[in-house]
């Protein structure tokens, strides 16, 4: 008899659907504010970053402690770097 991988056993017992869900909430939330930067004049990239850390709140719930850390880490990071970018795009046009 054949021995699952981690990633059968997953795909069989439908692992991965809330944090999918979640990342496509996080996704949504994301491009508004990308759309609302827009609309400003800046250029943002929130939709990754807000779809890794919605992703990783979802696999919390999961109990899949690893993934988690590493998504929300993955996300916080990519949202403070676009938040930092914002800004001096902001001084930019202010000094302009």
């Amino acid at each position: 008899m054949k021995e699952l991988t981690n990633t059968e056993i997953a795909h069989v017992s439908g692992a991965g659907i809330i944090s999918d869900f979640a990342k496509s909430i996080g996704v949504a939330i994301g491009s508004i504010v990308d759309n609302a930067l827009k609309d400003r004049g800046l250029q943002s990239s929130a939709e990754e970053s807000a779809g890794l850390l919605a992703s990783g709140i979802g696999r919390i719930l999961e109990l899949n402690v690893f993934g988690a850390i590493s998504e929300m880490g993955a996300g916080i990071v990519g949202i403070v770097n676009n938040s930092i970018d914002v800004i001096r795009q902001h001084k930019g046009q202010a000094e302009a």
